[in-house]
């Protein structure tokens, strides 16, 4: 796996090491972000910042970035939708992984 660069606001330099290959990855992803065990700080939102190599993992994150703004509001009744979401669609990747 590459690595890619992206600067945020403040001039800090972010390398992303890998990113999601699978949708079995993605819905293992979506767990550890509902659970709040995700790797590190940038983990989510490398996933939802930069666009995916593998086609039917870039579709999904394309289908999450049109609501990620839920997760960026202040309503908490937002975040709660937002989780919702995300958590039908890991249950969605795994039931589609089993046939």
């Amino acid at each position: 796996m590459g690595w890619k660069m992206k600067f945020d606001w403040n001039r800090r330099v972010h390398i992303r090491k890998a990113e999601v290959s699978s949708l079995d990855d993605l819905a293992d992803l979506i767990d550890r972000l509902i659970s709040d065990d995700l790797r590190n700080g940038y983990e989510w939102d490398d996933f939802v910042a930069w666009n995916n190599s593998n086609p039917q993992v870039e579709a999904v994150r394309k289908r999450i970035e049109e609501f990620q703004g839920l997760l960026l509001s202040p309503s908490l009744s937002d975040k709660y939708v937002y989780y919702a979401r995300i958590k039908e669609i890991a249950e969605e990747l795994r039931l589609d992984s089993k046939n």
